[in-house]
């Protein structure tokens, strides 16, 4: 019988599944099965909702079966207790250790990884060649320093060196630096107003993620509504401030990146915000704000950007991660 890996991304609303078979070398390549997602709020326990999952793999592909199961979560692991912290659900841990003791599995099946840092391993998989060229950089580069920025429940950064090894970041909770546009500049004031207002100290995170769209859109049109809706009214073209606003301050984040990251040959966008709502990168600001490169110009000119278009690259980074153990 072959031997295959079940893959998990545990989100803010949802938990998507599916499952690569490895062959001889301990590699992937597709996924076994179309993925499903299960909706987070389903279910009264990440217990409840593994077993549920469990009953979505066809018969020989179950998680009782496979070489391991993992799992890239949005929340901060604690190996010692088997817990990943999850602010809104059940009492705000996913307890893996419970759910890893129904199904009669051994804790360490189970490969808890954080859900950016499985991501930026799928930089390594088949799904780049899905990915759509942004800007073409005017250069060519032997070995390559690439950047995966992605805005969703949060913000992540995390870089793949010229050597292929990985570094996970937290800049996306570094403050943030002014916007350029006299457009964005004049609802400057009001946004830090409502920072205020609220106790917080504004980072790039709280504007570049799902709450930060819908915050933008709230100060912009004078409502507030979930990502979901706002990505809806994106999409119509009745959003366009609000589109601009976000365009505008990811180029600006993406242009701080590559000096953070000195330098990168290659920026790669993925997250949420972006997988829901591809249509913020048509906008002129992304590309006009990445662009405006106070020093070192030449150099960085020669950086290409490209989206990830695969909604499932974390499924893939999972896999990803897990092949990469086995071989070191």
């Amino acid at each position: 019988m072959s031997q295959y890996i079940v893959v998990g991304d545990l989100g803010g609303t949802k938990c998507a599944w599916s499952f690569f078979e490895l062959n001889a070398t301990n590699e992937i390549a597709s996924l076994g099965m179309d993925p499903f997602a299960v909706r987070i709020h389903s279910f009264s326990s990440f217990s409840e909702l593994v077993q549920a999952a469990n009953e979505h793999f066809p018969a020989g592909k179950k998680m009782t079966g496979a070489q391991t199961i993992c799992l890239g979560a949005a929340g901060l692991w604690n190996r010692d207790k088997q817990t990943i912290s999850l602010q809104h659900y059940w009492n705000g841990v996913a307890d893996v250790g419970e759910a890893a003791s129904t199904l009669s599995l051994s804790a360490d099946k189970i490969l808890v990884l954080n859900d950016f840092e499985a991501e930026v391993h799928s930089l390594h998989t088949s799904v780049v060649q899905k990915s759509k060229l942004l800007r073409q950089g005017k250069g060519q580069q032997q070995a390559k320093r690439r950047v995966l920025v992605g805005p969703g429940t949060g913000l992540g950064v995390a870089v793949i060196d010229h050597d292929g090894s990985l570094r996970r970041t937290e800049s996306g909770h570094t403050p943030m630096g002014y916007p350029l546009r006299p457009q964005t500049q004049e609802r400057w004031p009001t946004f830090m107003a409502y920072f205020k207002k609220h106790g917080i100290t504004p980072t790039w995170e709280h504007f570049l993620s799902g709450r930060g769209l819908s915050m933008i859109h709230q100060i912009v049109a004078g409502d507030m509504q979930r990502p979901s809706e706002v990505s809806l009214r994106i999409q119509a073209g009745e959003a366009d401030e609000t589109r601009d606003i976000f365009a505008e301050l990811l180029g600006m984040k993406c242009r701080s990146v590559a000096y953070s990251h000195w330098y990168p040959h290659e920026i790669y966008l993925s997250g949420g915000v972006l997988k829901n709502t591809p249509e913020i990168l048509d906008s002129p600001c992304f590309l006009e704000a990445f662009e405006t490169f106070a020093e070192h110009g030449e150099v960085l000119d020669a950086i290409s950007i490209f989206l990830l278009q695969d909604p499932y690259t974390s499924l893939y980074g999972a896999g990803q991660a897990y092949v990469e153990r086995l071989k070191s």
